[in-house]
């Protein structure tokens, strides 16, 4: 069992700050400079790779989740919902798998 401190730093890491720090590393920097040089599916893919690689203790799902939250920055053109499905996805795993 967490103590109060320990939730707490595991939630404003995880849920707060992750996302917002993730999302605006690996969609808007990579993806407006990928953007200019090739196609959509090209900076997709090597940010979502680059996204995995980051997350080393699942890689491949976090490629499939770099793809998935690339596709809703691209669709809404904005980086808000990429956060806040990033957000999401962060205080499900944490609940999926017991971490609360």
């Amino acid at each position: 069992m967490l103590d109060p401190f320990e939730l707490a730093s595991l939630i404003i890491g995880i849920v707060i700050i992750a996302p917002v720090f993730e999302e605006l590393l690996f969609r808007v920097p990579l993806s407006i400079w990928m953007n200019r040089s090739y196609r959509f599916f090209i900076a997709l893919f090597i940010s979502s790779i680059l996204f995995g690689l980051l997350h080393a203790e699942y890689p491949v799902f976090g490629f499939v989740l770099g793809m998935i939250f690339g596709v809703v920055y691209k669709l809404s053109k904005s980086v808000v919902p990429a956060i806040i499905t990033h957000f999401i996805w962060n205080v499900f795993s944490l609940y999926y798998f017991n971490y609360l």
